[in-house]
């Protein structure tokens, strides 16, 4: 693994094996620390205050029950010892060994603690981005060290189908049942979005680009869940939001602060999704196939984010008042926020919600003017939302008198610009510029080698490209999971059922690494090729339509796998 990471270790590094009951104790434990009671209370409180949790739901239980059955390993780098979670054994385990030895290495040469906890507790959304870096880092090493032995590839993946299909039943069920969905993905996409950024910042020099990349991290969701937007030429620094005193800790003279922090894009999509989306705010088993994690309302509303914080302000009897600043790149970007915005309120509050105008009162239309807003009431008091310019200001809670007296303060808040910005104005359609196929929603793009291919309107449902040719037409199939030759084997088996035959497969090289080829016995014309990036399996399903020379085929299929662009979706 030293090796591979390029790093030398500087001492050993303690290791344990944990049962299932043994990880909950360690994580209760260490949530005791993080999060001692007084804050834990102040957690629950904000999570109540935005009807983010069911009746009776207790958001510590449901955090270690996740963690409980979806734990594979971790590295603490409190106590610098690391932990396999019983299941996996000898070669199985290996994969998952090293992944958290590269936590442990690069602890040792970077202090990750020391990059990241001074923004754990109020910049959630810098703190995303950097613990991207670290998972990426070490999943793109674990799956180097997969594609070298291919005896620990193979086992890893006979180990995990051994009784998988009773452990995916489980983690559905998490996923899609108990676990609302902000409260997993800001971890589950760590390990999604950060190889894919890794790939992009790194190239083939691991060891430099890691140490670049720690030394200069990114620092907001959007620039990781956009990699053009930090690694590009021109870099988007988001904007900085100026309080008004009444909302600054150190300077409010009403009410006090309970709570101020950052609203980072993902953080934006996931609140939305809970009230917009349709399950409930839980993921769906559809779109955990598909790499889409949010509702696409949720998602478009959140996209476009250049800032965001909000301050939680306790008033007489314990009222809290909620008060939320977010920018936007476009002014378009800021008018799809708001009305968003407005539309999940009115779902969360829809129990005691009061509009002017009536309960069924039209919702407002916040591209009317330069600057909108709407007010509604509930039970929390009197909420308002504006849309000003490419700003989206939010004040929800109080009487209307207390309204009245804090609504000039937080329009009073401003914006400022970071002097280093240069990314305004771009679009997730940025990464895409130049393709002849696009998926925007699911974030891959392809362009087509000149002159060869040609892209068919309306491919069938799971095809992401349908491509005629000179003697073959190809369909291309994208799986949001990337896959070592062990894991394409597993597709294959899958796909071909009775027919797959494990020698019929042949090795393939691209620019994402190794990947497998499968001709379909009996002369039916009929081959699989598979590659897969850090975040992604891509596989192309080639029928020839006139007889095609062997090794013609295999760089028709290698110029067209060249051209595929990915941008990680939620």
């Amino acid at each position: 693994m030293a090796r591979l990471r390029g790093l030398a270790w500087k001492h050993e590094v303690p290791a344990a094996v944990l049962s299932r009951a043994e990880v909950e104790a360690f994580m209760l434990a260490e949530l005791d620390e993080e999060l001692p009671p007084d804050k834990r209370a102040l957690a629950v409180r904000i999570l109540n205050r935005h009807h983010l949790l069911r009746p009776g739901e207790d958001p510590v239980a449901m955090q270690i029950e996740a963690m409980r059955e979806m734990v594979a390993g971790f590295y603490d780098p409190d106590t610098k010892r690391f932990y396999v979670v019983e299941g996996m054994t000898g070669h199985g385990m290996k994969p998952t060994i090293v992944h958290e030895l590269v936590h442990a290495l690069e602890d040792q040469h970077f202090d990750l603690e020391a990059i990241e906890k001074p923004y754990r507790e109020t910049d959630p959304d810098r703190s995303f981005a950097i613990r991207c870096v670290w998972e990426g880092s070490a999943e793109w090493v674990r799956r180097r060290y997969q594609i070298e032995d291919a005896a620990v590839d193979g086992e890893y993946y006979r180990q995990q189908m051994e009784g998988a299909e009773e452990q995916a039943r489980t983690q559905v069920r998490l996923l899609t049942e108990r676990i609302p969905a902000y409260m997993v993905l800001s971890t589950l996409l760590h390990y999604r979005v950060g190889p894919h950024f890794i790939l992009e910042a790194v190239g083939d020099d691991l060891p430099g680009g890691i140490a670049r990349v720690l030394a200069d991290p990114p620092t907001t969701q959007e620039q990781v869940l956009y990699p053009h937007r930090w690694l590009g030429p021109e870099r988007d620094h988001p904007r900085r939001v100026i309080w008004a005193p009444d909302f600054d800790p150190a300077r409010a003279k009403r009410g006090r602060v309970l709570f101020r922090g950052t609203v980072g894009e993902l953080d934006l999509a996931t609140f939305l999704d809970y009230f917009v989306g349709d399950n409930d705010g839980r993921l769906t088993e559809a779109g955990i196939a598909a790499g889409r994690y949010v509702a696409a309302e949720a998602r478009e509303a959140a996209q476009g984010w250049d800032a965001g914080e909000a301050v939680y302000l306790e008033l007489d009897g314990g009222r809290v008042l909620v008060a939320q600043a977010l920018a936007f790149d476009r002014e378009e970007d800021a008018v799809e926020a708001a009305g968003t915005l407005w539309r999940a309120l009115t779902l969360a509050y829809a129990d005691s919600l009061v509009r002017p105008g009536g309960p069924g009162a039209e919702p407002p239309d916040f591209a009317a003017a330069p600057e909108t807003s709407a007010l509604l009431a509930s039970e929390h008091g009197v909420a308002r939302i504006l849309r000003r310019g490419r700003e989206v200001l939010w004040l929800d809670g109080g009487t209307a008198a207390e309204h009245a007296e804090f609504w000039p303060a937080l329009a009073a808040t401003r914006f400022e610009a970071d002097p280093r910005d240069r990314g305004d104005g771009t679009t997730a359609a940025a990464a895409f510029a130049g393709c002849d196929v696009v998926d925007l929603e699911r974030g891959v793009g392809l362009v087509l080698p000149a002159g060869e291919w040609t892209a068919l309107e309306d491919p069938a449902e799971g095809v992401f490209a349908h491509l005629r040719g000179a003697a073959m037409e190809v369909e291309v199939r994208v799986a949001d999971q990337a896959a070592t030759p062990a894991g394409i084997t597993h597709v294959f088996q899958q796909a071909l059922g009775p027919m797959f035959r494990a020698e019929g497969q042949e090795p393939i090289a691209s620019r994402f690494g190794p990947g497998l080829r499968y001709d379909l016995p009996g002369g039916q014309g009929v081959s699989l090729f598979a590659v897969s990036d850090a975040a992604r399996l891509y596989v192309a399903v080639v029928r020839q339509t006139a007889p095609v020379e062997r090794d013609a085929l295999a760089a028709a299929v290698d110029r067209l796998f060249a051209g595929l662009r990915s941008v990680p979706s939620y």
